[in-house]
């Protein structure tokens, strides 16, 4: 099938889009099926990656099916559906189905290195990677691109912002979870070290449970309407 406004590469056969100025270079960002933090992590790479190279990113498929947590009945069915948009940037419609019809390249090693293809490729970003490694130097951009594609309702109020945000998950671990006492130690910890700053909590555990916590921070709502 050709989508109107493509052209057939005369090498190797595949379609590109008419009057492209990155030449046939898409970036994907593929989202493993895992928790909202680690999908995040190829995401990040993809939007470093496209950024840096000009290069289009194709729309995020931001949902993912998790039937485990709804037979489990936790609170959380990790599904993801309602927290994001796509950026105003991403390529959607039949611009991206043209595009994924077309070979796809892993991505390099090093996000420096760019794609010089003889025929349009899509960079695929999945996977953890080396985690934080590649990702460090560039919070600030991250934060801006995380903030543009949240829903404007899942985004905390000015009351709700402090810059220090302690995680305590319970619902679906069972047993296997990190004991109480090693998050007061970590905030004790931040204490002794001089650190003043407001601490938040987000947890799915009961106000009772947290309760030891409670005394150096605050708890946020773990869902925004």
């Amino acid at each position: 099938m050709e989508f109107a406004g493509s052209v057939r590469c005369v090498a190797c056969g595949q379609m590109t889009v008419r009057g492209e100025t990155h030449g046939g270079i898409y970036v994907l960002a593929q989202l493993p099926n895992f928790g909202l933090a680690n999908r995040l992590f190829p995401w990040a790479r993809a939007s470093l990656y496209s950024a840096h190279h000009g290069y289009p990113m194709l729309a995020v498929r931001w949902g993912q099916l998790k039937i485990g947590p709804t037979l489990r009945r936790e609170r959380d069915a990790r599904l993801y559906l309602s927290l994001f948009l796509q950026h105003p940037a991403y390529v959607s419609g039949l611009e991206r189905r043209s595009a994924l019809r077309g070979p796809h390249k892993a991505e390099p090693k090093d996000l420096a290195l760019p794609v010089d293809p003889e025929c349009p490729t899509v960079v695929t970003f999945s996977g953890l990677g080396r985690f934080f490694e590649q990702l460090a130097a560039s919070d600030a951009f991250l934060a801006e691109q995380l903030l543009t594609v949240t829903r404007r309702n899942r985004l905390p109020s000015d009351s709700e912002m402090v810059p220090l945000v302690v995680h305590v998950r319970r619902g679906d671990f069972g047993n296997a979870m990190t004991p109480m006492p090693w998050f007061v130690r970590r905030v004790e910890e931040l204490r002794s070290a001089g650190i003043d700053a407001p601490i938040g909590v987000v947890s799915d555990a009961t106000e009772r449970e947290l309760q030891p916590l409670l005394g150096e921070a605050r708890l946020l709502p773990a869902e925004v309407p």
